[in-house]
């Protein structure tokens, strides 16, 4: 397998657009957004591409926000090897992790890296108010 971060392009943004509205509990971005991305690992056979996963990297803390392996290379080790690689280069920046994730594989992954999980209304959050005069 092989791993570049880099940008989607447009067709590779639109295929991954498509196969997140086809995946059960895993939220949608449109294609533009996809491309937008600037923290973006891109797995990929040689040939074909397998999967992506993005990150935005934040003060103190990463913020996974994609990770998804094509439906027709589930099932075949791409997803476990290529999240271990995500996970590695997400801890090499020495920040916390935090995801929001209903997706099962996503989830069991994630606790075998000894991540817990948690209400989303524990996640540290600031929240800024100010008077208008």
């Amino acid at each position: 397998m092989k791993i570049e971060k880099r940008k989607l392009s447009p067709e590779e943004a639109e295929i991954i657009s498509k196969a997140m509205r086809l995946t059960n509990n895993i939220m949608g971005y449109t294609a533009k957004e996809l491309a937008s991305f600037e923290n973006t690992f891109v797995a990929s056979n040689g040939k074909e591409m397998i999967g992506i996963f993005t990150y935005v990297e934040l003060e103190n803390w990463i913020d996974l926000k994609i990770f998804i392996i094509l439906k027709e290379y589930r099932g075949k080790g791409y997803g476990r090897e290529f999240f271990d690689y995500a996970f590695k280069q997400m801890r090499g920046l020495n920040k916390s992790i935090y995801t929001v994730t209903r997706t099962p594989i996503v989830m069991r992954l994630l606790k075998e890296k000894g991540f817990a999980a948690t209400n989303l209304f524990r996640l540290p959050v600031l929240v800024c108010c100010t008077k208008q005069r």
